[in-house]
């Protein structure tokens, strides 16, 4: 199994890898349209708790609110005696990369990052250029995250 250091494409959190989880593994682009798309025309709104004015929120509006859902959604428990972050659902990062590793039992959460990941580029905002991608393969829970535990992915290589 093959060890790297990774940088999530969307803040300043280093993550290593560790051990490898098998299974099946979903790539989810935010391409607007399909189950829990969203145009991001139809809110004035953003996470950062602003009210609707009824204007089209901006790309950094759109990123924010991704950022916050997304980290909301790989939010997991490593205390619990249970798989979390399986690595089945895997969704494209700030970067264009198929790299953040979502908790999938919290589907809620998920569907709201994949709606936020969906409205950032339906609205045709661009991504960060971040250089080479790392692509997950799979997941775990690790203990290192901000609030506890956080998602992340591994390379299987």
């Amino acid at each position: 199994m093959k060890k790297a250091a990774w940088l999530v494409g969307f803040g300043s959190v280093a993550v290593v890898l560790g051990a490898a989880c098998g299974g099946k593994v979903t790539f989810i682009e935010g391409s607007g349209s399909g189950s829990g798309g969203g145009d991001a025309t139809s809110s004035g709104s953003t996470s950062k708790g602003s009210t609707s004015t009824g204007t089209k929120p901006t790309c950094e509006e759109l990123r924010d609110a991704f950022v916050d859902a997304a980290f909301a959604a790989q939010a997991c428990d490593p205390k619990l005696d249970e798989q979390q972050c399986d690595g089945s659902v895997i969704i494209l990062d700030s970067c264009d990369c198929p790299s953040l590793v979502l908790n999938e039992d919290h589907p809620d959460l998920v569907k709201q990052a994949i709606a936020a990941r969906a409205a950032w580029s339906g609205a045709g905002c661009p991504s960060l250029d971040c250089g080479a991608c790392f692509e997950a393969q799979g997941g775990a829970c690790d203990g290192q995250g901000p609030n506890g535990g956080i998602c992340i992915g591994l390379s299987l290589n």
